[in-house]
């Protein structure tokens, strides 16, 4: 079964809807999100992800953590060449083990292992 579908509505407009769910997303960089700040949010997204199942299975809260994103896009080479990302962590107290832990497994979701070798990805924590 396909994850999605979608149609080129004219412009810059494509209307994808996901199988499953019926959801439904306009991706036009002219009034939404551009293909290349969808894929950086997935990043993103991904990671709160890994990181929350992460944090369940080490009783550790990571609920209401907030991600910063900005892509460097190469016009030259056409495609993202950076990714810079601020996680915004939630005012807990966490111990320096746990924080190596979120920290280390920010790396390892499966939208972060998909991107090419030399992709730089820089990730930097806020913990207030």
């Amino acid at each position: 079964m396909p994850n999605a579908e979608g149609i080129y509505n004219g412009g810059w407009e494509v209307q994808c809807r996901h199988e499953k769910s019926g959801a439904t997303l306009i991706v036009d960089p002219m009034s939404g999100f551009s293909p290349t700040e969808l894929c950086v949010t997935a990043l993103c997204a991904c990671t709160l992800m890994t990181m929350g199942y992460y944090g369940k299975k080490h009783n550790i809260d990571v609920s209401g953590t907030r991600f910063i994103v900005s892509e460097g896009y190469s016009y030259d080479r056409r495609r993202i060449e950076s990714i810079d990302i601020l996680f915004i962590m939630p005012d807990r107290s966490y111990t320096p083990e746990e924080k190596a832990g979120i920290e280390r497994v920010s790396q390892s979701c499966p939208v972060h292992n998909s991107f090419r070798e030399d992709m730089k990805i820089t990730m930097n924590f806020k913990w207030q």
